[in-house]
């Protein structure tokens, strides 16, 4: 048996908003798959499937982009970073990519969250976002613009992510900044959310329902 996949670790997706607040480490949340296939003799190669030709039982694969690579270089001199496979079966288990839903500027100015690459920039940036706001001398309304988090979804993750970030953004993080989250979600369930309105009066927290962003 031979596994191509571009990721050579397994990641448990129902911590990832917890990664990144800090609640749990990256490290706890993943686990590598490359000794415990090759201990039962299979074989793994970190690519990506692009084409398959049926006719030919074969699949070719590309390599998948490591940071010390030359991109333009490797792709124009580095005949290797695509192969063939041969195969008797083949399955395909290729996952999804976040849905946009066509809205325009999602892609250019938001940060998706399905990867641990992603939580761990979310993390970064919200730190960065914090120490900004408590520098002396910010405009208030600056301190507001940089502390204000709009989630968009409200399911699972957008839920777990929401919470996270609150508790990270509690009183002793930063006293005087303003938290407003934005939980916007096209989800019509026929059952009722599972909190008492849009607003709650003692937190800095705003929930649109059935609310489509249109731009962003």
């Amino acid at each position: 048996m031979v596994l191509v996949s571009p990721r050579n670790y397994f990641l448990y997706t129902p911590l990832l908003p917890g990664a990144a607040t800090g609640a749990v480490e990256a490290r706890s949340i993943v686990e590598p798959i490359r000794r415990p296939i090759a201990e039962k003799g299979y074989k793994y190669f970190e690519a990506a499937c692009i084409s398959v030709d049926a006719s030919k039982k074969s699949i070719l694969c590309r390599a998948a982009d490591a940071s010390f690579d030359d991109k333009e270089r490797s792709e124009a001199a580095c005949e290797w970073r695509t192969f063939e496979l041969e195969y008797d079966y083949l399955i395909t288990a290729v996952g999804a990519m976040p849905n946009t839903f066509g809205v325009p500027g999602v892609e250019e100015n938001c940060m998706f969250f399905k990867e641990i690459v992603h939580a761990s920039k979310f993390r970064q940036e919200v730190n960065e976002r914090f120490e900004r706001a408590t520098l002396p001398g910010i405009p208030r309304e600056r301190v507001r613009e940089l502390l204000t988090f709009v989630v968009i979804g409200a399911g699972p993750t957008g839920v777990e992510l929401a919470a996270e970030l609150y508790d990270m953004a509690g009183p002793g993080r930063a006293p005087h900044c303003l938290l407003i989250v934005h939980w916007c979600t096209r989800s019509r369930s026929p059952h009722p959310p599972p909190w008492p309105g849009h607003s709650f009066p003692d937190r800095p927290l705003r929930v649109h329902l059935h609310t489509r962003a249109l731009s962003w």
